[in-house]
């Protein structure tokens, strides 16, 4: 049996899923397959909170972030690894895969109170406030019980896991580069 289509996605975790999403919405043709009976990948057990920084969500809450923030936090994280082009096209693309993601999909993100970064205490880490932004959650709150499982982070930060949701986003937002990319390459 063959099939055709202008862009393959293997693997169904976010960073698949949003490059299957980032690839269609640029008029390709998209199919995916998943080789487990689940979908999700190792996605499907994590928290489902998403580390990213200066976002849209942050600005309407009035948490001041910025760039030079982020990659000063991923530099401390990364232990002296960091591939800063990594780190760079996440800082500058993730807030706008975010917002895309909310605007095509029935999706909504949400800044969770109280939670800080996983190291505030790192240059560029946001301490505990009433509304930090850093870390986003589809449903607004915490799963007690789960924990992130994968490590995206791995590009930015050379091998270095930077906390609770900093492997979503990085996965989301090279899904959302490399589905779009793949769509204008067809």
């Amino acid at each position: 049996m063959s099939v055709e289509c202008d862009v393959v996605v293997l693997g169904t975790g976010v960073a698949g899923l949003t490059a299957a999403l980032a690839a269609a919405h640029s008029g390709a043709s998209v199919k995916v397959f998943e080789k487990s009976p689940f979908i999700g990948g190792t996605s499907a057990m994590s928290g489902g909170i998403i580390w990213m920084p200066n976002n849209h969500l942050q600005e309407f809450a009035g948490v001041e972030d910025s760039r030079q923030k982020a990659l000063a936090y991923l530099d401390a994280l990364s232990l002296g690894q960091i591939d800063s082009d990594m780190a760079s096209t996440f800082v500058d693309k993730g807030p706008e895969m975010l917002q895309w993601v909310e605007e095509v999909t029935p999706c909504s993100f949400h800044i969770i109170e109280n939670y800080p970064d996983y190291h505030p205490e790192h240059p560029g880490g946001l301490p505990k406030t009433d509304v930090t932004g850093r870390v986003l959650s589809l449903s607004g709150g915490v799963i007690p019980g789960l924990y992130a499982a994968g490590n995206a982070m791995a590009a930015p930060t050379g091998m270095v896991y930077g906390g609770a949701g900093g492997t979503l986003g990085p996965a989301m937002t090279f899904g959302y580069i490399a589905g779009g990319a793949a769509a204008s390459n067809r």
